[in-house]
C-alpha cells in the first residue's frame, strides 16, 4: 500500500476545487463572485520524514499555476532547519480567478454552455425571481448544460403557454417547432417552469397530469350520462338519453333545477329507474373530483352513490369538499348492516377517517376500517335501490 503524502497532493487540490464549483455557479448567477478562493488544507511544515515532506512540496509546486500558468496559486513561507537549511513550504493555497478554477477542474466548456443557456433563458423569459431561484439549484443548472437538452424548444413551448394559457388543443397541435414527443420527454422541466411563470388562473392545481394541469387535450376522460327524465333530452338539447361526453361539453349544458346522481359503477348507472328532472353521471372513481368544473352542479341537487368501503368515503369526502351540499345515498351504516352478508374482505392503506362525513357515514367508515369490509354498490338489490330513489 503506497505511503500517504505528508501534505496535500495536486489531485486532492483539484477535488477540493471541484467542490467549490457549485457555490461559484450560484455566486455567478447572483452576480456576487469573489476571488481569490481559498482551498482549505492542512499544510504542515515539519515532520519526521523531512525528505518525503520536501518531495511532496515539489509535487504540489509542479502542478501549480507557478509552473503550469493556470490553476492554484501557492503562497509560500520560508522555514529554516538545522538539518536541511532553509526551505519554502506552502502557507496558503488559493485560486485567483474564474479562469483558473475552470481550467483546473476542466469545466471550461460546461460553464461556457451554462453562460449561453442562462443568457438565453433570461433574455427570453426575463430575469424573473422564481426562475432565478430555480436556476440556483444544482440539479437544475446541471440539466441545462446537458448536450441532449433542447433549450430552444423548452423556451418556445414556455413562451407559447405564456401567450396562450390553457390552449385547449393537443400537444402536437401547438405551433411550436418541436417534435410531437417533446413535451412528454421534457415534462419535468416544463412543469416546473409553467408552475412558476403562468398566472394562477391558467393552472389547474388539482390536476397532476401535465396536459390537464395546463389546459391541453389528451383524449379527455368521458363521463357516461343518462337522462332519467325524457323531458330533459329536449330541454338540454341532447340527441339521446344515454351518451358519454368530455367535461368541456358537459360544462356547456344549460342545466337548471335538476337532480344529479353521481354513480361509480357503470351497471348501476345503466339500471337506474326513471326519475323526474334527474340526470345520472358516471363518476369514474377519483375522476369524480373533476366534475367540480361543471358550473351547474353548484345549483343542482347532488346525490352521490359509491361503494361502502374506505375508498368510497375518501372519494365522497373529496367531492363534498368541492360541493358541500352533496348528499350520499345508500352509503349509511344502516345499509351496511342490512346487507352485511354481501360484504367482502378489503384492506385499504387509508387509516384515518376523511373529513366532511356525516355521522352515519362516519359510523359506516369506522366499521369498514375496523373489520376490513367492502360492500360494493352493485350488490344492493335493484328493488331496494328503486324504492329508495322514489322517495
Amino acid at each position: 500500500m503506497p505511503k500517504a503524502s505528508p501534505i496535500i497532493t495536486p489531485d486532492q487540490v483539484r477535488q477540493k476545487a471541484e467542490r467549490l464549483y457549485p457555490q461559484f455557479v450560484r455566486d455567478w448567477l447572483a452576480g456576487t463572485t469573489q476571488f481569490p478562493l481559498v482551498v482549505r488544507a492542512s499544510l504542515p511544515t515539519t515532520g519526521d520524514d523531512v525528505p518525503a515532506m520536501i518531495a511532496a512540496v515539489e509535487r504540489l509546486r509542479s502542478a501549480s499555476k507557478e509552473q503550469c500558468g493556470f490553476g492554484y496559486t501557492i503562497h509560500w513561507k520560508t522555514i529554516r532547519s538545522r538539518t536541511f537549511g532553509e526551505n519554502s513550504f506552502p502557507q496558503r493555497i488559493e485560486i485567483d480567478s474564474p479562469e483558473d478554477l475552470l481550467r483546473l477542474i476542466d469545466h471550461e466548456a460546461a460553464f461556457s454552455r451554462l453562460q449561453r443557456v442562462v443568457e438565453k433563458v433570461r433574455s427570453t423569459l426575463g430575469k424573473v425571481e422564481e426562475m432565478e431561484a430555480w436556476l440556483t439549484i444544482k440539479a437544475n443548472w446541471e440539466k441545462l448544460v446537458s448536450e441532449e437538452l433542447d433549450v430552444d424548444g423548452l423556451l418556445a413551448v414556455t413562451q407559447y403557454f405564456l401567450a396562450h394559457p390553457q390552449p385547449d388543443c393537443f400537444a402536437r397541435e401547438l405551433p411550436v417547432p418541436v417534435d410531437t414527443k417533446f413535451i412528454e420527454r421534457n415534462e419535468t422541466i416544463l412543469r416546473g417552469w409553467l408552475d412558476m411563470l403562468l398566472p394562477p388562473a391558467a393552472i389547474d392545481v388539482n390536476e397532476k397530469k401535465f396536459s390537464r394541469r395546463f389546459g391541453l387535450r389528451d383524449g379527455e376522460l368521458h363521463y357516461l350520462v343518462r337522462l332519467l327524465d325524457p323531458c330533459l333530452t329536449t330541454e338540454l338539447g341532447l340527441p339521446f338519453d344515454e351518451l358519454s361526453l368530455p367535461l368541456r361539453h358537459l360544462s356547456s349544458l344549460r342545466a337548471s333545477d335538476i337532480t344529479v346522481i353521481i354513480v361509480e359503477n357503470k351497471v348501476n348507472l345503466l339500471t337506474l329507474p326513471q326519475r323526474p328532472r334527474t340526470m345520472a353521471l358516471g363518476g369514474v372513481g377519483d375522476g369524480v373530483v373533476q366534475l367540480a368544473k361543471l358550473p351547474w352542479l353548484a345549483t343542482s341537487r347532488l346525490l352521490y352513490w359509491g361503494d361502502i368501503d374506505v375508498d368510497g368515503y375518501r372519494i365522497l369526502s373529496g367531492f363534498r369538499h368541492r360541493f358541500p351540499h352533496v348528499e350520499s345515498i345508500f352509503m349509511s351504516s344502516d345499509v351496511l348492516e342490512r346487507f352485511r352478508e354481501f360484504a367482502v374482505p378489503y384492506r385499504s392503506p387509508l387509516s384515518q377517517a376523511p373529513v366532511n362525513l356525516t355521522v352515519a357515514e362516519q359510523q359506516a367508515f369506522d366499521r369498514c376500517l375496523s373489520d376490513s369490509l367492502r360492500l360494493e354498490q352493485e350488490r344492493l338489490p335493484g328493488q331496494f335501490v328503486n324504492v329508495g330513489l322514489s322517495r
